[in-house]
């Protein structure tokens, strides 16, 4: 390597180190804004907390030469325990078993919420960094930025960032393998990295078994023939990887991985969520188009704008190869193709016949850093392309980053209810019946001083949040809520079925578990409080009629 490429790379590096910091400070010092969440308090931070338990069993047992903490009978007792939220090997564990060492660790110094959040945070800052250290090896420092800028300025990829879920883990270990895979097209070193990071890939979530796929269609697509050594450690240690990083798999193992794979495609037919959409409350009979319309209407417009003029640019380039033009130039079109084919495979799957479709953007988060790549890209050469005066230059691509951030900084803490101008912002979301909040994200901080400070011995009935009194009871012990309020309160996933007295109903405005009684109060009665967004209701108090 001579010595200006090594200056360069030096710089890129540097760039991007200054990028994961700078991402991780601003997650870090907004975890808390975002309230906590279903999933966060449903299943999570139990399989979390159990996993913790048999790493400190092992950590003993390994001290004492006592190593019963291998055995079937532990390993079934801590990775195939059934608790409060349901069984905790639903999904594999890699991300619970980060998130209870953080929690573990951190719960100290920072307090249960933001230390379950920090490895989100971690593997957000993770995926800004290797945006930019792809586009900027590839096309230029100037592609890599505007990549960065155009994925943490996505509003409900921003807000995924701060809760304790498997989506943007899996997200990041997506992107991670296609780095090492990149890179180990010209090192055997990161060839064998990229078995392993797939392996753990696949031990985040089960969205990670689609990478070999977009990989098939990309060399079908350019017949790379570096491709081979990478595909030799994928088959060599990917598998075992995923084995060693879940102990469950340790016995039984092929039936247990073959008896999870059922769970997983039953769960395609089985499992859905009742999810408003175009003004129908549907659950088995989502449409396929519901992924295009999510993904449509929640990216900032530039974005979108430039992820399109991206895709053009791209095609256009690889067709070039094909009629035999820009020999010389192939390879980081190729790498283009490479971005592009797995944002598609992800949404393509993603709309298919059975598979779920709820939550907004969650279930297809990983097609995001690859969108925001191909955006990066788009812009870039929109810039190059019909910007001729350097400043005008500049200015475009201030602009390209100030209104998306503008729109984020707006809606802040209520990302997960954004939608950009090309459905009428969230008002014109709720107009044409799409749902206008996740579960919880707006029963925060903010919302809690609410209640503490007129409802604190009102009998309430919480609708439309997790069961079992799951947030207040996380609140509760994390010392945000009085005793009070916690004995006062009731949850029910139908308040025309709540037999008990209450003196006011909270309801989270998510309208896809609304029923009669909760569609009654949000269409007809007028709330003491709202937390709204631009005139839409996202969490309210009513005042009971009975």
């Amino acid at each position: 390597m001579n010595k200006n490429k090594f200056q360069q790379n030096r710089y890129r590096i540097f760039i991007a180190l200054f990028i994961f910091a700078i991402t991780f400070s601003i997650v870090f010092i907004t975890e808390k804004d975002i309230g906590i969440t279903w999933d966060e308090i449903y299943l999570n931070d139990d399989a979390a907390r159990i996993y913790v338990e048999w790493i400190k069993e092992a950590y003993k047992g390994i001290l004492s030469g006592n190593f019963d903490f291998l055995s079937k009978t532990v390993i079934d007792k801590y990775f195939g325990a059934i608790s409060d939220g349901g069984r905790i090997n639903w999904h594999p564990p890699f991300a619970r078993i980060i998130g209870g060492i953080s929690w573990k660790f951190f719960t100290p110094y920072l307090g249960e919420m933001k230390a379950y959040r920090l490895p989100s945070a971690l593997f957000f800052s993770l995926e800004a960094m290797l945006i930019f250290l792809i586009l900027s090896r590839f096309f230029s420092i100037s592609a890599g930025l505007l990549s960065v800028f155009s994925f943490i300025l996505m509003p409900r990829v921003f807000a995924h960032s701060h809760i304790f879920a498997l989506d943007t883990p899996v997200s990041a270990m997506w992107l991670l393998t296609i780095y090492a895979f990149i890179k180990g097209l010209d090192d055997e070193k990161w060839a064998i990295f990229t078995g392993f990071i797939f392996g753990l890939a696949l031990s985040t979530k089960i969205h990670s078994a689609l990478i070999p796929l977009s990989i098939a269609i990309w060399f079908l697509m350019t017949r790379n023939k570096r491709i081979w050594k990478n595909i030799l450690s994928i088959t060599l240690f990917s598998l075992p990887t995923f084995i060693l990083s879940w102990p469950w798999l340790w016995y039984d193992t092929f039936a247990r991985i073959f008896s999870f794979e059922d769970d997983q495609i039953g769960d395609l037919t089985s499992n859905f969520k009742v999810t408003y959409y175009l003004g129908k409350s549907l659950a088995s009979s989502m449409p396929w188009h519901y992924v295009s319309v999510m993904f449509l209407s929640t990216i900032p417009p530039l974005i979108l704008l430039a992820f399109f003029y991206g895709i053009y640019i791209t095609v256009k380039k690889n067709l070039n190869f094909i009629n035999g033009e820009n020999k010389e130039r192939k390879e980081k079109w190729d790498i283009a193709l490479l971005l592009l084919s797995n944002a598609v495979i992800m949404l393509a799957v993603a709309s298919a016949p059975g598979i779920p479709k709820y939550d907004g953007v969650r279930l297809f988060l990983p097609a995001f850093p690859f969108t925001a790549s191909i955006a990066g890209i788009g812009f870039h050469y929109i810039i190059k392309n019909f910007f001729k005066k350097e400043w005008l230059k500049y200015l475009a691509g201030l602009l390209y980053i100030v209104f998306p951030l503008i729109s984020l900084i707006r809606v802040h803490p209520y990302e997960l209810s954004y939608y950009n101008i090309l459905v009428g912002g969230i008002e014109g979301a709720k107009k044409i019946g799409l749902e206008t909040t996740y579960w919880g994200d707006a029963f925060n901080r903010d919302f809690l001083k609410v209640i503490e400070k007129k409802y604190s011995t009102k009998k309430i009935l919480y609708c439309g949040l997790p069961q079992k009194k799951r947030q207040l009871k996380f609140y509760y012990r994390n010392g945000l809520v009085a005793k009070s309020i916690l004995d006062n309160a009731t949850c029910s996933s139908d308040a025309f079925k709540n037999e008990g007295y209450y003196d006011y109903l909270v309801l989270n405005c998510r309208q896809g578990v609304f029923k009669k009684l909760e569609w009654f109060y949000y269409n007809f009665l007028k709330p003491e409080y709202n937390t709204i967004l631009d005139g839409v209701p996202l969490i309210s108090i009513y005042k009971s009629p009975f």
